[in-house]
């Protein structure tokens, strides 16, 4: 068992994590990463604009661009606690398959949603089981995880519900623009980026560019930005163990009034309170998962 206390927790294989969790009460936890996450027992969702979306065991979620977004759990107890995994997806490996490949086209034009949620299928199971049986043979790591990770990716694309990863994996395509742009944004995240600005980036129109954004992330990108920055200001706070006011500057806010109000709104408690709980609860194992 990799998950003897709950938690989260970096693995050997770089871009793996395992999660135990114990309880419901388990404070929210922020995803801001293009991930694909599995649940081997028990239930949780994600939240995206106020709108939750449930998955539980047997299912998986894959969020393909960087977004903000909050994670909670629904199901988990002691006696039975809810176990995940979270791999960290590689856009360029992806591609990189896109092109070394033959692969389906999308089977719809129309504009698809953030994220995908399904049931998880036999052949992509038992590519995540040989994944996670590596590290017990860690000896083996070096040489056979980079081919299961890329096993993996290749069997996301092939999925029924290709659409959305199949367009962020070509970066010509409009969704890879969006990508591009949500890449741009977090980059800037200090100062005030104008729309104007960012559709230069993207090579859009600015209402086009409005059109996907909305499209891909279901936020304009002022709201994903505003969002994006609360989730950071919530990491720094964390695990640089920095206060309100200077994390509030981090990430481009002038006032910490605002800041906090604004924080409240999207977490359901104040910062420090929030933070306070957060490390009183051992909720973080392993240092900060992005490094």
């Amino acid at each position: 068992m990799h998950c003897k206390e709950a938690g989260t927790y970096a693995t050997p294989i770089a871009g793996l994590y395992l999660s135990k969790a114990v309880s419901t009460s388990t404070a929210p936890q922020t995803v801001d990463r293009a991930v694909f996450c599995v649940v081997a027992q028990g239930e949780k969702s994600i939240v995206l604009n106020q709108r939750v979306y449930p998955f539980s065991a047997g299912q998986y979620l894959v969020i393909p661009l960087d977004l903000p977004l909050v994670g909670q759990l629904i199901q988990a107890s002691k006696h039975s606690p809810c176990l995940s995994l979270t791999i960290e997806l590689d856009i360029a490996e992806l591609t990189s398959l896109m092109t070394e490949t033959t692969l389906p086209q999308p089977a719809s034009r129309t504009q698809p949603q953030a994220f995908v949620i399904k049931p998880l299928q036999d052949d992509l199971l038992n590519g995540v089981i040989r994944l996670v049986n590596l590290l017990d043979k860690p000896q083996e790591i070096k040489v056979l995880a980079p081919l299961l990770f890329r096993e993996i990716f290749y069997r996301l694309l092939l999925s029924a519900d290709n659409t959305l990863m199949l367009r962020v994996a070509n970066q010509q395509a409009q969704m890879g623009k969006i990508a591009l742009g949500i890449a741009f944004l977090k980059r800037n995240l200090s100062r005030t980026v104008r729309m104007s600005e960012l559709a230069r980036e993207i090579r859009m129109s600015t209402r086009r560019m409005h059109v996907w954004f909305k499209a891909a992330t279901g936020m304009t990108p002022g709201q994903f930005v505003k969002s994006f920055r609360l989730q950071e200001a919530r990491r720094i706070m964390i695990f640089e163990t920095l206060d309100v006011n200077t994390a509030c500057r981090r990430v481009g806010y002038v006032s910490a009034s605002q800041f906090s109000r604004d924080y409240l709104r999207y977490f359901g408690v104040p910062p420090a309170r929030d933070v306070k709980a957060i490390r009183a609860n051992n909720q973080l194992q392993v240092g900060d998962p992005r490094r």
